[in-house]
């Protein structure tokens, strides 16, 4: 019996275990950390490290997605667990974590990524949108430490790719989920709550739509600039974030294509609940956005060259896609309700942001911005309800967009970060829009205001009251050479629901600004005349108390 006992021999090899029994050395699989039941591969409950486990459970199931065609789910029994090394996410496996809590362990890194940085960052295997497909994230929360300053999430070059009822709470880094390159994602239900605030970073969306053209925004994916495109996020729940979802990268020339932004919920979020960055074909409508510090800002540029790039990481090729103006774009149905925060760069419910570049400038590759106008235009902003102590609709460089039927509702307040707050506020060139039956109301400065040679091609219908704290102010107000309104017709300008009317006049036309047409308006209220014309022209007036000079 000793001598048996002296023979016996136990090793563990690649998932075998060789022993001696009965005179012979039999070969035994070891046990696997899975169950298999169907397109199911359920985790057994381990005490509490899982990525090991987890990890070989997707290989597994993914190898078997790619033999059979079939989509497999990873599930993990409910319970607590900790994440001490990223788990790789790969083609036709789903990661379900219903009931779950993940807890990260390291300082830093990511809790999953789709893929590994070997196959990722290969031109080969990862470039395009071919790396992974059909990936799914269900369920579970998913908890990082503040001194974790990775992404919680990354996702990148794929296609067919969600995320559903996913809570992602706390972490360090600059984003919670970060995705790029992807054709097809969805991200539903899920909530992104107590991202930590970086001091001296400003540009901390939790969920971001990025690009891959530079690895210190991206890295560990090949830098291709493929653009993300097809993307929704709906019914997703933002709390005490600095940023809500979308996207702070800009590479010329390249757009993200088919974004819808609908039915999500914003508190306490600091800056933009919403940045629509380089966003084409793109629809945001039926969010509640509540305690921010700004509403949704769509640009096709930045204040700054310096956060524009032209190149990819290295230099090397340059992209030189058609510049676009044409956004396509839909803001509607929104309820945004602002509160002055210290981070916003301005306090404003809805933002359309252009921006014509004079003089060329180095990006942020170190390459030339070449002088050009950048200006967004086809954007309609309709049906939406702002409460702000700023300004309530904002156009710079936006060019034949729609701003109609929005109710805006001001403060009467010049306090705070947001001096002379308008209601409906076109500069930068601004031209060719149309501002039709808004609500405009109770605030300091002007109701609705052009200037910087901006134009209108109707100003109609629009109620105003309470506007003014000053009687330089005008409910409706055109200034400037090459400002224009080609109809100021049938606008109600008096008391309103606010009970006060406008301080100074009702309408009017200064400082080389003109006007074509200015009839049917009703005015009742005004503290000084209901149309002025000084130093600007307007070719018909039909008004009762008409004052020029």
């Amino acid at each position: 019996m000793k001598n048996k006992i002296r023979n016996i021999v136990g090793i563990m090899a690649l998932g075998l275990v060789t022993c001696y029994a009965g005179g012979n050395f039999v070969h035994v699989q070891a046990a696997e950390p899975y169950k298999v039941k169907g397109t199911v591969y359920t985790v057994k409950k381990s005490k509490g490290k899982i990525s090991d486990d987890v990890n070989r459970a997707i290989l597994a199931a993914s190898k078997k997605a790619a033999k059979t065609g079939k989509h497999y789910t990873v599930r993990l029994k409910k319970g607590t667990y900790t994440v001490p090394k990223t788990i790789h996410l790969y083609s036709g496996v789903t990661l379900d974590a219903t009931g779950s809590v993940l807890k990260d362990t390291s300082s830093y890194g990511n809790m999953l990524m789709s893929g590994d940085v070997k196959r990722n960052t290969s031109k080969k295997t990862g470039a395009g949108y071919k790396a992974f497909h059909d990936i799914g994230i269900v369920g579970g929360t998913w908890k990082a430490s503040v001194k974790n300053e990775a992404t919680i999430m990354r996702l990148g070059h794929g296609k067919k790719l969600s995320v559903k009822n996913v809570t992602l709470d706390g972490g360090g880094g600059i984003h919670q989920l970060e995705t790029a390159s992807i054709n097809g994602l969805t991200v539903a239900g899920c909530t992104f709550k107590n991202l930590k605030y970086r001091s001296g970073e400003n540009k901390q969306e939790a969920l971001q739509l990025d690009v891959s053209c530079n690895t210190s925004v991206f890295p560990d994916y090949v830098m291709d600039a493929a653009v993300t495109k097809n993307v929704t996020v709906k019914g997703c729940t933002f709390i005490n974030v600095p940023r809500g979802v979308g996207t702070h990268t800009l590479l010329l020339g390249h757009y993200f294509e088919n974004i819808t932004i609908t039915g999500n919920t914003f508190k306490n979020v600091r800056e933009e609940a919403i940045i629509a960055l380089g966003y084409h074909n793109f629809t945001i409508e039926r969010n509640k956005i509540r305690d921010c510090g700004a509403g949704i800002l769509a640009q096709y540029f930045k204040s700054s060259p310096s956060s524009v790039w032209t190149t990819t990481h290295d230099g090397s090729k340059m992209f030189t896609g058609k510049i676009r103006h044409d956004a396509k774009g839909v803001i509607s149905g929104n309820s945004i309700q602002l509160k002055e925060k210290s981070l916003a760069d301005a306090v404003c419910g809805i933002k359309l942001y252009g921006a014509k570049l004079t003089a060329s400038a180095k990006g942020g590759d170190g390459k030339k911005v070449l002088a050009k106008d950048y200006y967004i235009s086809n954007v309609t902003v309709k049906d939406n309800r702002i409460q702000t102590s700023g300004m309530g609709i904002h156009l710079m460089d936006a060019k034949n967009c729609v701003i109609a039927n929005n109710t805006i509702q001001g403060t009467w307040s010049n306090d705070g970060k947001s001096k002379n707050p308008k209601g409906i506020f076109l500069a930068l060139a601004s031209t060719g829009n149309k501002i039709c039956g808004n609500t405009v109301e109770k605030f300091y400065s002007n109701g609705i205001l052009l200037q910087d040679a901006s134009s209108a091609t109707e100003i109609n219908a629009n109620r105003l009251s309470g506007i003014g704290g000053t009687t330089s102010i005008a409910a409706i107000k055109l200034t400037g050479t090459n400002t224009d309104a080609t109809e100021i017709v049938q606008n109600v300008i008096g008391k309103g629901t606010c009970g006060f009317g406008c301080t100074g006049d009702a309408i009017i036309v200064t400082g080389g600004a003109s006007a074509g047409v200015i009839e049917k308006n009703e005015i009742d209220g005004a503290g000084g005349h209901d149309v002025k014309v000084s130093g600007g022209t307007v070719k018909v007036i039909h008004q009762d108390d008409v004052f020029a000079w």
